[in-house]
């Protein structure tokens, strides 16, 4: 009787850890108090928030940093499919 092996792909668990910190000097930001152990990987995602101008036009906003915030990244193929699955990550952890 033959058997057939079937491979699992390596399980990882993730740990998510949510921070609101202001820069104390222009593009510096330090973490401390993670719950990381030296050697281990962290992927950091690091998101400013500004506040939209009164009375922003479409103009503007296609002028702004925020369209091709995304440009030049190899890690994301599809944009807006990536933009798709962020939402649904939010909306799960928010159960």
């Amino acid at each position: 009787m033959m058997r057939s092996v079937i491979s699992h792909p390596e399980v990882i668990v993730v740990n998510s850890v949510h921070f609101r910190k202001t820069l104390d000097n222009d593009g510096e930001l330090r973490l401390t108090g993670l719950p990381g152990k030296k050697g281990e990987e962290a992927e950091v995602i690091v998101i400013f928030q500004h506040a939209a101008p009164e009375g922003m036009t479409l103009g503007d906003l296609l002028k702004s940093d925020i369209v091709g915030l995304w440009k030049g990244r190899t890690d994301i193929g599809d944009s807006v499919e990536f933009a798709r699955e962020l939402r649904k990550k939010i909306q799960r952890r928010g159960n």
